[in-house]
């Protein structure tokens, strides 16, 4: 698959309502794994911004 396709699917799938409550958890898995926290995922994550 087209990375580009697979990124808007993404996107897509962070704008919907029940992906919020997985959304949610990130910030305890920063805590927990500051290398996760730091990987390039995170930073283009739609709730850091």
């Amino acid at each position: 698959m087209d990375p580009q396709v697979q990124c808007k699917m993404r996107v897509k799938e962070a704008l919907r309502p029940k992906s919020w409550s997985r959304a949610a958890l990130v910030p305890r898995f920063q805590r927990l794994d500051p290398d996760w926290s730091t990987s390039p995922d995170v930073s283009r994550h739609p709730l850091s911004s």
